[in-house]
């Protein structure tokens, strides 16, 4: 984008009063911003499918999103790592020992929450140890969901029945990332074409329905 078509674009958002963002590209080294693009405040920006993937692929960065969302979006980190190294041992808080914390403390410190915050759906303040939930992460929920019921069909004692549903729709939407990962073009899940993808989603969707019947 030149000076001349920045300039233009930016006058006319002013003249009807939208608040504009200016979306530069990386500097280069020993080089200069460049503008890529002017957006509308207003225009709420969207994940790429390969970076919606990749972040919901893992379990312990899942289980930051849902510990954010569960506690107004807001949280330390030793409290997170906390609650995730009780809930990946299956024990309540006081039953971790320090060896199981830090493990999980260090992934989220090194890798987990770094790669959150580079995707725009937290702030992650390493030198407090705070981390807050962007209005970007509200893009991830409905894949939380998933998680959320087959936990309670383990912990609230529904019966053999509730935990299979939540098994199964576990698995469905494993394969519904996976095809999501496939048509985004992630090497591995892109040798299958769209409309494979599509068969296999709804040939899985068919099996899990039948299941049921099949038992009876």
């Amino acid at each position: 984008m030149t000076a001349e078509t920045l300039t233009d674009a930016l006058d006319a958002m002013d003249e009807t009063g939208t608040n504009t963002t200016v979306v530069t590209a990386p500097k280069p080294e020993n080089g200069t911003e460049s503008v890529v693009a002017v957006l509308p405040d207003d225009v709420e920006p969207e994940l790429a499918r390969d970076t919606l993937f990749e972040l919901l692929k893992n379990q312990r960065r899942r289980g930051a999103l849902q510990y954010l969302k569960d506690n107004d979006g807001w949280a330390t980190l030793s409290d997170m790592a906390e609650h995730i190294a009780a809930k990946e041992n299956d024990l309540p808080l006081e039953g971790i020992n320090s060896k199981q914390r830090k493990r999980v403390y260090i992934g989220l410190y090194q890798c987990h929450l770094p790669k959150m915050a580079d995707a725009g759906v937290v702030d992650y303040d390493k030198n407090r140890g705070t981390i807050e939930l962007r209005d970007l992460a509200a893009q991830l929920y409905p894949y939380l969901e998933v998680d959320s019921a087959a936990d309670a069909a383990s912990s609230d004692g529904t019966g053999d029945g509730l935990a299979e549903a939540a098994r199964s729709s576990a698995a469905l939407a494993g394969i519904g990332v996976a095809a999501l990962a496939g048509v985004a073009g992630v090497p591995g899940f892109a040798l299958l074409s769209p409309t494979l993808w599509a068969v296999v989603c709804a040939v899985s969707m068919l099996v899990v329905a039948a299941l049921p019947l099949v038992r009876d």
